[in-house]
């Protein structure tokens, strides 16, 4: 074999002498043998970066294979060249250089120079990028983003111009200037800078905000753009007579205002306003102008048939308010104000801090001496904008009014049709209205017939300065002088009793017009007392307009107006109360009758209608509405109910949930009555009470008459009952503990009973269920029964008991998933049932700890079968956990003095669903040996290495972490007397595949015996534990060495530690270390000689191109 592995070793390096030879010569073989070209080409380009522009013509030159390039000027330099406006930014080296003897590159940085390569061309190529850029200069229009139109020579005409970046812009005037500039027509808005500026060694921009200069920026087009805004100087104005229609000598007043619009400042606003020639003009009235600080104004007039304007006032304030007086023959006046007319912003944003003026009065009167009944008259404003000497109108407005001859307008008054009877009745008086030339007097009168008047509220009326009334009653005359317009009179202070008013009348002087404003009333009290029903109280009421107070002809009034009457017929109206009846207590969710009784109309004349509302404190449901409509007519009976804050009519059937019913009589006759029956049922099932509050009520119009007030209450009783579920254990053990289920339920105190109860329980399949005690049943004298539902769902009869059996459940337990109990009859007001329990044991052998259990409780009760339900769950834990019986072995049970032997133990193994918290394997040492080896176990199952714990004779102990074998140390292994092996965590499942030896020495010279023994024990769930022990052994200890004697009763095959053969550790590894020199050495021979021949053949060429 050895001789064999020398062979292979010499036959590999000869093997690779020879490739290296042969790889030398083919090399050689291969240069020798390439073309016959011997000429390089190098070409050198100039191109823009990015776009590969060719920026200057490209240089091009041959020489021999070998040679270095001469370059355009014979100095060998092919370096990048100056082109203007570019800057040099890098060079690309040919794909493939010429190399030196030692393979690197020939290639000089400076110059760009190397060789020539035989057959190939080599491209040098310099890239550059622009060193300039451009600025455009743009005018433009903010609103349209148009250029504004210009000519060439015009100022704001589009530039461009292109530089050298960092250089600054020269400019269209080589000034440097590229800011705004004036553009007729157009005022200056805003501008807007490159998107890119320039930025000196700080950061900051480089930017002239009066210039708008800046430098440029190489290979960047810079656009400055100057944006304007038309210009606007608009202004506008309004002009309204304060009447549309006036009587002749009346006061006239034209209103007018103006506000600034524009977008600039304007140097003057001018407001012209012409007087009608029926307006004779007696002043005007300027408020102060807004934004008027630094505006002054000039007032003038034109005269009539003069052709210079007068002026008013030369120099004012603006921000004052003024009154000026004008003469009576005016016919236009102007109101200039010149001075910053501040503008409304670009865009009229700033309207409200612009210049106006409001409400301009020109105050007047109307007189026309024509013959016509009226005539229209006509007047108008203009408005005009003076900028930069450009004065421009703007806008004219106008407006008319008409002037009328006198008249006396009928007075209007309003009554009801009736009044019931001992209500009062407020009878409206307008329409006091007055056009037409100035009057001394016009007059209002009412007469009062069949009623007492209490008092009364004064109209409104526009115009009436001085007013005096005057009361004529059935026994003298009053007067009353200063009447306020709008104030009342109260009769009541000053008639005696007897006394009733008959006449009223209201005298206004000096008149130049008269408006109704608000309304005024009389309250009138019919004279119910000799007043039968129908009978009327009544006004008559008529005006005057005196021309004169005494006339020559005897006629003392100018114009009179036709007599009105009005009345309002006597009734009464009266209704019976109505009222509830319902029970006061019913089981919740059951139906009630609710009855209304006494709705009925007792009115002895016409009402309108009659109403009851009834109203619940929580919802309802309506089952069924009998009407009950009796006696008499009406137009028709509307039934609603209230749905979530709105009335709804209701028709028939059930309504799902209501708060109110309402029901409305319209136009019922006398004796017409409702009294509905109603079958409710409470909506909302946690409501403990109702309260039904009813109100009904007559009316006529909107006004009630009489009003009947009732309530009553009904209480809701619960069916509740409780349900318990316990277990007696939360842990068990598998097989081995018996658990107790117990089931209760009591009834809560009422008059009711449930119809059916019952009890459905849920079994874990873990859990075995043996009996089944019905327990203990009170008021209840029915049967019990019993069914249950298997694991594949199916539902089978088990049988009917009498309360107290106790059912087996042995047969079917295995296949038992759920119990079922069920009563056969209704139970008593006072049933409840004690003592129910299900009796089982776990199951052997359970894969999971968990076990579950569910009881169901259903109690059926009331005419709609409602439901009591409640569900308990409990859980409870049952706990596997088996080991095996440990087996220990001693090879030998005597031992002299000095001598050793080995204990072994092994099937150590567990099974279960749980873990265990700690897993201990020992054994016991007999006294006076000492441990001299342990060899460690190990297990399949489980990945973590067991922990090794000695205890000692004084019962002290010690951890070690160890693997495979551990020697305990001179000053430990005579004083261990306990052997631990602990796992922690150890799942059900695990087993030793490698058991344990323990190597031991016997210290005593003393002749004695001791007992040993191993153990096994496991703790697990909550405070169980399991163990298990081998067979016990008698150690006894020799003091006078003899044979050895095996006991064959206790033969057991062990592990034996045994040394290390001295044998096996006198081998000697084979070295092949010569013949792996031998094979390097011929390698590296064969890779000199390829070497050699190519330097050689390289070596000849040079002499070939260089003979010197």
């Amino acid at each position: 074999m050895k001789r064999m592995k020398r062979i292979m070793t010499f036959l590999l390096a000869l093997s690779l002498t020879l490739q290296s030879c042969l790889a030398g010569g083919c090399l050689v073989a291969a240069e020798e043998g390439e073309g016959e070209d011997t000429n390089g080409v190098v070409i050198v380009r100039y191109l823009e970066e990015g776009t590969n522009k060719v920026l200057s013509k490209e240089y091009e030159e041959t020489g021999v294979g070998g040679a270095a390039y001469k370059g355009p000027n014979g100095d060998g330099d092919l370096s990048h060249i100056s082109i203007d406006g570019y800057d040099f930014v890098k060079t690309i080296k040919p794909e493939e250089l010429a190399e030196d003897s030692e393979k690197n590159p020939i290639w000089d940085e400076d110059s760009c120079n190397s060789t020539f390569l035989n057959g190939k061309t080599q491209i040098i190529t310099h890239y550059y990028e622009s060193n300039e850029g451009s600025v455009k200069l743009r005018f433009v229009d903010a609103d349209t983003k148009k250029e504004i139109l210009a000519e060439d020579n015009d100022p704001w005409a589009s530039y461009q111009e292109t530089g050298k970046g960092g250089e600054a812009y020269k400019g269209r005037n080589h000034d440097g200037f590229m800011g705004k500039v004036s553009i007729p027509g157009y005022i200056y808005y805003q501008t807007l800078k490159p998107d890119k500026i320039a930025t000196d060694e700080e950061g900051n921009p480089i930017w002239d905000e009066d210039t708008c200069n800046s430098i440029f920026i190489k290979g960047e087009h810079q656009v400055i753009t100057h944006e304007y805004i038309k210009l606007d100087t608009s202004a506008t104005n309004s002009l309204n007579f304060s009447k549309s229609n006036i009587g002749n000598g009346c006061d006239v007043t034209l209103i007018g205002a103006m506000k600034y619009l524009g977008n600039t400042d304007a140097d003057s606003i001018t407001m012209k306003i012409s007087i009608p020639k029926v307006m004779k003009a007696r002043s005007i009235k300027i408020p102060a102008a807004k934004a008027g600080d630094e505006v002054k104004l000039k007032i003038s007039c034109l005269i009539e048939n003069e052709h210079e304007q007068m002026v008013l006032e030369k120099e004012s304030d603006a921000a004052k308010p003024l009154e000026v007086k004008i003469p009576s023959k005016a016919v236009e006046l102007i109101l200039t104000y010149h001075g910053k007319i501040k503008n409304a912003g670009f865009y009229r944003e700033h309207q409200s801090n612009a210049f106006s003026v409001g409400k301009i009065e020109v105050l007047g009167q109307a007189i026309y001496e024509g013959k016509k009944e009226s005539h229209e008259v006509s007047a108008k404003a203009t408005v005009s904008v003076k900028k930069d000497g450009i004065e421009e109108k703007k806008e004219e407005k106008a407006d008319s009014f008409q002037i009328f001859a006198p008249e006396a307008a009928a007075l209007e008054i309003s009554a009801p049709e009736y009044t019931h009877r001992y209500d009062n009745t407020h009878m409206d008086i307008d329409g006091i209205t007055y056009h037409g030339p100035f009057i001394p007097v016009f007059q209002a009168r009412v007469s009062v017939k069949n009623g007492d008047v209490s008092s009364m509220l004064l109209p409104d009326v526009e115009g009436a300065k001085n007013i005096n009334a005057m009361i004529r009653t059935n026994q003298r005359t009053h007067s009353y002088e200063n009447v306020k317009s709008g104030g009342t009179l109260n009769f009541k202070k000053f008639l005696s009793p007897g006394e009733q008013v008959e006449e009223i009348i209201i005298e206004f002087y000096h008149i130049k017009s008269l408006k109704t404003s608000k309304k005024g009333s009389i309250i009138l009290t019919p004279s119910y007392d000799s007043m039968k029903d129908g009978e009327r109280a009544t006004l008559r009421a008529s005006t005057r307009a005196y021309t004169t107070k005494e006339g020559n002809d005897g006629n003392a009034y100018y114009r009179s107006s036709n007599t009105l009457n009005a009345g309002v017929r006597v009734s009464s109206a009266k209704i019976s109360g109505t009222t509830i009846s319902m029970p006061n207590r019913i089981l919740r969710g059951e139906d009630f009758v609710l009855k209304m009784k006494g709705f009925e109309n007792l009115s002895t004349a016409h009402v309108d209608g009659m109403q009851s509302t009834m109203n619940f404190s929580a919802p309802v449901i309506i089952e069924s509405f009998e009407k009950g409509e009796s006696g008499g007519e009406s137009d028709g009976t509307a039934y609603e109910y209230m749905d979530g804050g709105v009335w709804r009519p209701y028709d028939e059937g059930k309504v799902n949930s209501t708060t109110g019913i309402r029901i409305t009589v319209t136009n019922p006759s006398r004796g017409f009555a409702v009294q509905p029956k109603i079958n409710l049922r409470q909506a909302e099932q946690d409501t403990k009470v109702v309260k039904a509050s009813v109100r009904s009520r007559v009316y006529d119009g909107k006004k009630t008459y009489m009003e009947e007030y009732a309530d009553s209450e009904i209480r809701f009783y619960d069916m509740k009952g409780t349900f318990s579920f316990s277990q007696e254990k939360g842990t068990l053990v598998s097989g081995e503990t018996k658990q107790v289920y117990r089931m209760a339920f009591h009834k809560d105190d009422n008059p009711s009973g449930f119809s059916q109860i019952g009890i459905r329980i849920s079994l874990d399949e873990k859990f075995l269920a043996e009996t089944l005690n019905l327990g203990t049943w009170s008021d209840y004298d029915g049967s019990l029964r019993v069914t249950c539902r298997t694991k594949d769902g199916s539902l089978k009869e088990i049988g009917t008991y009498q309360k107290g059996a106790v059912v087996s459940l042995k047969r079917i337990n295995e296949d038992l998933k759920e119990i079922q109990i069920k009563t056969q009859e209704g139970l008593g007001s006072e049933s409840y049932a004690e003592g129910i329990k299900i009796t089982g044991r776990t199951q052997k052998q359970p894969k999971t700890q968990k076990i579950l259990a569910k009881a169901d409780f259903d109690a059926v009760y009331g005419r709609y079968k409602q439901k009591i339900h409640d569900e308990k769950s409990l859980e409870s834990k049952v706990y596997y956990y088996a080991i095996t019986v440990p087996i220990m072995k001693l090879k030998k049970d005597g031992l002299y003095y000095g001598d050793k032997t080995i204990i072994t133990l092994s099937n150590v193994a567990t099974m279960g669903n749980c873990s265990a918290k700690k897993l201990d394997a020992s054994i016991l040492i007999p006294e006076k040996v000492s441990v001299e080896k342990i060899l460690l176990p190990s297990f399949r199952g489980i990945k973590k290495a067991s922990s090794l714990v000695f205890v000692f004779d004084n019962q002290m102990s010690k951890t070690i972490k160890a693997q495979g074998s551990y020697i305990p140390n001179k000053s430990m292994k005579k004083y261990i007397r306990e052997i631990h092996f602990v796992q922690e965590k150890a799942p059900g499942g695990i087993k030793m595949d490698k058991g344990v030896t323990v190597a031991i020495k016997n210290e005593s010279k003393v002749k004695r015996a001791f007992l040993s023994s191993a153990s096994l024990k496991a703790e697990f769930g909550d405070g169980l534990k399991v163990s298990k022990q081998s067979d016990i052994y008698n150690v006894r200890l020799l003091a006078k060495k003899k044979d050895m004697v095996v006991d064959n009763n206790k033969k057991q095959k062990v592990q034996e530690i045994e040394d290390v053969p001295e044998k096996a550790a006198k081998k000697k590894p084979v070295n092949n270390t010569p013949f792996v020199l031998l094979a390097i050495g011929l390698c590296s021979a064969g890779f000199l000689c390829a070497y050699w021949m190519r330097r050689k053949k390289q070596e000849d060429e040079v002499h070939q191109i260089d003979p010197s």
